[in-house]
Parts: structure tokens; sequence; C-alpha cells
């Protein structure tokens, strides 16, 4: 039989201070500071793709608005008169500053038609006619018996959350017979 005399542990109970409940703590501390940084980093991580997303739409509805702005520049018609020049059939202003929001608001720009899916506003685009220009590309147009107009179209569009905003702008030329 054993038998348990305190005598021979040598006061072994007397010794135990409470370790394992200090490691096990720092352990715990650890573990719990390691979950708020996990937690943390998702979140992040979370925003940034929903940031990517909302840029895309903007940028993809800027697309189809500079779609239509070219649309808009092919059926354009051009008069001159007393030197100067003016669309007609589409919106045309000399260009503003393109990065102020107050740009994009009432007659200076053109609403696109139809909705797009995700975003916040439809795109709005501005036009402005550059020149009669003699070639395109390299391309001597005069040879051939044509001339071409030039226009500057430029696109604002915003994603879901409306505070994205994407500028697109194209130079788009067209030719006609001389």
């Amino acid at each position: 039989m054993f038998y348990r005399n305190s005598q021979s542990c040598g006061g072994c109970f007397r010794q135990q201070r409470g370790a394992v409940l200090f490691v096990g703590l720092i352990i715990l501390l650890l573990m719990t500071m390691i979950g708020v940084t996990a937690i943390q980093v998702t979140t992040q991580q979370e925003r940034m793709a929903g940031n990517l997303r909302d840029r895309n739409i903007a940028f993809q509805a800027a697309e189809i608005g500079l779609i239509e702005g070219e649309r808009a520049a092919w059926n354009a018609t051009v008069y001159n008169g007393n030197g100067s020049y003016r669309l007609e059939g589409a919106a045309s202003v000399i260009m503003p500053d393109v990065s102020s929001s107050a740009a994009w608001t009432g007659s200076k720009s053109q609403e696109i038609g139809g909705d797009i899916k995700g975003t916040a506003a439809r795109p709005r685009y501005m036009m402005e006619y550059q020149e009669e220009q003699g070639a395109i590309q390299h391309i001597d147009l005069s040879s051939l018996g044509f001339k071409a107009d030039a226009f500057r179209v430029v696109v604002r569009a915003v994603g879901g959350r409306g505070d994205t905003p994407i500028i697109l702008e194209s130079t788009y030329t067209r030719p006609y017979a001389e």
C-alpha cells in the first residue's frame, strides 16, 4: 500500500505559487491580440474590395458614357459662322475645369439615357469642338478628298456610393467629304 506522508514530500505543496495560471493568462492575452488583429485586417480587406468594386462600376459607366459622347459627336452638326464654331444636336461647351463637381451640373453637360445598374447617378459627358484637321493618324485625308472634325469628349461617372468619380477623356475624329 501506498501511504502519503506529508513529511516525505518535503513541503512540495507549499512551493507552488500559480505559475501555470500566470502563463495561461499570458497565452490567452496573446491569442486575444492575434484575434483582434485578424478581425481588423479582414475588415480592412473587405473595405478595399468594396472600394475596388465601386471604382470598377464607375469606370464601366464612364466607358458607356464615352461611347454615348462619341456617338453624339458623330451626329453633331458643325457650323462656321463668323470664324467661330458651334455644335448642334449635342451638349457642347468650352471645357470648364472638369475635376470640379460644379462643372457637371446644368446645361454644361449632357446626361446619358438609361440607367446603369449599380451606379448612384447616370454618367454625364461634355463635348468640345477642337478643330478641322487635314490628317488622321498620319494619313493625309486631303489627298483622298476628305477633311476631319476633331472633338474632345469628356465623361464623368460615379460608382454605387457616388463618392468615386471617374473622368475619362477621348479625342474623337470624324472624316467628311470636302
